[in-house]
C-alpha cells in the first residue's frame, strides 16, 4: 500500500482547523437563540476534504473530530458526544448525495448541515423526547440553511488554496 505523504499532511491540516474551530466554537456563547445549536465552523474542514478527496477522507475528518474535540472538551460518550456522532454520521450522505448530483459547494453544505442537524434531532428524539424535536424543528432546518450556506461560502474561499495544495 502505497502512502501519499501530501493527502495525508492535508488531511492532518483540515483535521487541525476542524478542531480548532470547533474548540473556539464551544468556547463562545451561542449565537442563535436554539439551545445546543452552533454554527458549525468546524465543518469546514470536513467539507473541504470531502470535495478534495472523498467520502472517505470526509468521514475520517468528520469521525476523527467528533472523537478529538468530545475528548478535550470532557464528553466523551456523554449524551452530547452520541447527539454529535448521531450527526456527523447522518451529513455523510447528504454530503455525498450533493457532489453525486454535482451540486455547488454551497448547496453540498447546505445538505450537510441539514443532514447533521436531522440526524441530531433523530438521536434526541429517540432518546428524549420527538415533542422537543417537532418543536426545534423549523428552528433548526432554518438555521441549517444559514449556516450551510455561510460555511460553503468559507469553504469555497478556502478551496482555492486547498486545491492548489493537492
Amino acid at each position: 500500500m502505497k502512502v501519499n505523504n501530501r493527502k495525508l499532511v492535508l488531511l492532518g491540516l483540515l483535521l487541525g482547523v476542524a478542531l480548532i474551530l470547533s474548540f473556539i466554537e464551544f468556547l463562545v456563547p451561542p449565537i442563535v437563540p436554539v439551545p445546543g445549536f452552533k454554527i458549525g465552523l468546524s465543518q469546514t474542514g470536513v467539507l473541504l476534504a470531502f470535495q478534495l478527496y472523498s467520502i472517505r477522507e470526509g468521514a475520517f475528518v468528520a469521525l476523527s473530530k467528533t472523537i478529538f474535540v468530545s475528548l478535550l472538551t470532557g464528553t466523551f460518550f456523554t449524551f452530547i458526544f452520541w447527539v454529535g456522532l448521531s450527526g456527523a454520521i447522518l451529513s455523510l450522505p447528504g454530503l455525498y448525495l450533493g457532489k453525486r448530483l454535482r451540486f455547488s459547494i454551497y448547496s453540498i453544505s447546505i445538505l450537510g448541515a441539514i443532514w447533521h442537524n436531522v440526524g441530531q434531532l433523530l438521536f434526541v428524539g429517540f432518546t428524549v423526547s420527538f415533542s422537543v424535536v417537532l418543536f426545534y424543528l423549523p428552528y433548526i432546518l432554518a438555521a441549517s440553511l444559514l449556516a450551510g450556506a455561510l460555511i460553503g461560502y468559507i469553504a469555497k474561499l478556502l478551496f482555492f488554496f486547498a486545491a492548489k495544495a493537492v
